[in-house]
């Protein structure tokens, strides 16, 4: 059965153009309208399957069946989220929601967490980023951060589960605020500019989701 899961991931990445992005597939098949959000989760996800170099290594960093097939849909997600808030400033409801339930259910095939775990993971993510919303609110005004930002933080708990939701979070703030820091000091971007937090906090994601443990026993030892 891991072959034959092997072999689908490869089919789905070379069959798919390279030239076209997740948000740009899902929108030009109809999955997703970016303006309105309407369209089909289950569709809208198997559709961000179509990076075949990512594709091509999951095999490699999951090695259980149960992590491969979760692993390769909650990498799917995470980029899909990347590239439609890059390009269109919008992390969809209509992939968090439905993600954070399959993250859930997950949890019961996978090696890194389990359903309590997945369950605290999903309400620290979203407390977390929730009281950064406000924070960002106060300080700056509306659009410092959007609620995007807090269910994106949500499904990566459910994915990740606890401890290594926090990994990933300060994660993706050090690199947002890294990466921020140099558009502003380099003047490719004004201090009050609209810079997507979502993609950095997603990039977290998927570094705890791949390299989690690594990362985790590193740390602690």
């Amino acid at each position: 059965s891991l072959a034959v899961l092997v072999a689908v991931l490869s089919t789905v990445g070379c069959v798919m153009p390279k030239s076209q992005d997740l948000g740009k597939v899902a929108a030009d098949h109809g999955l997703v309208n970016m303006t309105t959000g309407d369209g089909t989760p289950l569709a809208v996800i198997v559709s961000a399957a179509n990076r075949h170099d990512v594709n091509f290594l999951l095999p490699l960093v999951f090695t259980r069946p149960g992590d491969l097939i979760f692993g390769a849909l909650y990498t799917a997600i995470l980029i899909l989220i990347i590239i439609t808030d890059l390009e269109h400033r919008l992390i969809l409801h209509i992939v968090t929601f439905p993600s954070t339930l399959l993250a859930l259910l997950g949890s019961f095939f996978v090696a890194h967490t389990n359903l309590k775990l997945a369950l605290i993971g999903a309400v620290v993510g979203f407390v977390a980023f929730y009281l950064f919303f406000l924070l960002g609110q106060f300080l700056f005004g509306p659009g410092a951060l959007g609620f995007g930002d807090v269910t994106l933080s949500m499904t990566m708990g459910a994915m990740l589960g606890f401890p290594y939701i926090v990994f990933a979070l300060v994660i993706g703030i050090l690199l947002g605020g890294v990466v921020s820091l140099l558009l502003v000091f380099t003047r490719r971007r004004a201090r009050r500019s609209y810079i997507p937090y979502g993609p950095y906090l997603a990039l977290g994601g998927l570094l705890m989701l791949w390299w989690g443990a690594e990362i985790f026993r590193w740390y602690i030892t």
